[in-house]
């Protein structure tokens, strides 16, 4: 009986060092993950702690770049040190840095200053001239300024034979109101007016609608037009691929939207010397005003001569004649 029980117990022991065995396995397993897991975030902790010095760095640089204070101090050491070339490049860095800062300014006051004179009348727009030349000459190159300044001088001449901007009301925080203007503006000949308007549309449009609405991506094709109507085509060409990018998704490919925007774009590849692409945009145009309005309706007739435009520009001209042929019977009130 002895020796049976002293098998057993043997036997027990085993299956229980066994067990243990298992055990202890499993538990250095689950060590070995943990270790794993707490490395893994020690590493990612580390990228993260790279990542923020990297963006303070960069951030130290930037404000090196414009801070005065920084700059005379960093200046003075390097005289100091008679390291007269290196101070010169840290001038030059610091100017070019503040030009570009003085420039950007100015555009601001200077366009806010010619919509105050709605209400400050002339006052405003003597402050607008300042601004304009204070930015002007800090970034002689810029574009937007020789705009502005001569938007500036035109709204002056508005103001002295009591033409108003526009009754809307330029503060408005609404999208609709701002487009609304924008085209009012546009229709009226007031070509730099409607960009200022569209421009500040398009963030509210974001904000009220969100990033991958339609009504966001018509704003970003109302912004469009009016650059194309300044002439700065490849500006509006980019804000149209935008816009279309954007309503795609959104309405498909056979909406009246997405018809719209393909058309504004086809004018302005038109516009660019490129109306071989335009030609079949507006044919793809067609197609979709065919489907959604019908061939009887304005914009029907509106795309066929788009297309005859195009075609002719091409010196298919017979071609172009047919099509232009098509256009009166098609013409709607609609």
């Amino acid at each position: 009986m002895w020796d049976f029980i002293g098998q057993f117990w043997d036997q027990g022991v085993d299956v229980a060092t066994l067990i243990l065995a298992i055990i202890g396995t499993l538990s250095t397993l689950g060590l070995l993950r943990r270790r794993s897991k707490t490395l893994k975030d020690l590493i990612y902790i580390e990228q993260e702690r790279d990542a923020c010095r990297k963006k303070l760095n960069t951030a130290e640089v930037r404000l090196s770049h414009v801070d005065p204070e920084r700059f005379i101090d960093k200046a003075n050491e390097l005289y100091g040190a008679g390291k007269f070339d290196a101070a010169e490049t840290a001038a030059l860095d610091f100017t070019n840095r503040q030009s570009e800062a003085f420039g950007r300014a100015a555009e601001i006051l200077t366009e806010q200053r010619i919509i105050d004179s709605e209400t400050d009348g002339q006052a405003a727009l003597d402050e607008a001239a300042r601004f304009v030349q204070i930015g002007l000459a800090a970034d002689p190159a810029s574009e937007r300024l020789r705009d502005l300044q001569e938007l500036t001088r035109a709204r002056a001449e508005g103001l002295a034979r009591g033409e108003p901007i526009e009754v809307l009301n330029w503060g408005a925080l609404s999208a609709f109101d701002l487009y609304t203007l924008s085209v009012t503006l546009e229709r009226a000949g007031n070509y730099r007016l409607a960009e200022i308007a569209a421009r500040r549309m398009v963030p509210l449009a974001r904000l009220e609608f969100g990033a991958t609405s339609i009504s966001y991506g018509n704003a970003l094709g109302r912004h469009g037009s009016t650059l194309k109507a300044l002439n700065q085509l490849p500006a509006a060409e980019a804000l149209y691929r935008a816009a279309l990018e954007i309503i795609k998704p959104a309405a498909g490919e056979n909406s009246v939207d997405y018809a719209s925007q393909l058309s504004n774009l086809a004018g302005a590849l038109s516009a660019r010397g490129a109306p071989d692409a335009a030609e079949e945009m507006f044919r793809k145009v067609l197609e979709i005003d065919r489907a959604t309005v019908g061939a009887t309706h304005a914009n029907y007739a509106t795309t066929l001569n788009n297309l005859g435009l195009a075609v002719s520009a091409q010196r298919r001209y017979d071609e172009a004649e047919e099509i232009y042929h098509a256009v009166e019977p098609k013409r709607s009130t609609v």
